[in-house]
């Protein structure tokens, strides 16, 4: 008797709310590779202790916040 094999794909959730965060997520991490230097980071998020983390995100916020035009 021979058996055989099949593959189930299974999905949830938004695709796009999905798309979107990878974005921004890659987005981070191209970010702090290029400029975690400056601030004292090591330059991969998986290299990020808890105190790194938070000032990771207090300066990338402030970075790429867009600011209004007066």
């Amino acid at each position: 008797m021979t058996s055989t094999r099949c593959y189930i794909d299974f999905a949830a959730g938004n695709k796009e709310q999905y798309d979107r965060e990878l974005l921004q997520y890659r987005d981070l991490e191209k970010w702090l590779a290029q400029n975690g230097e400056k601030y004292g980071l090591a330059s991969d998020l998986k290299d990020l202790d808890t105190t790194g983390r938070e000032t990771l995100t207090a300066m990338y916020e402030a970075e790429t916040k867009v600011s209004p035009i007066p």
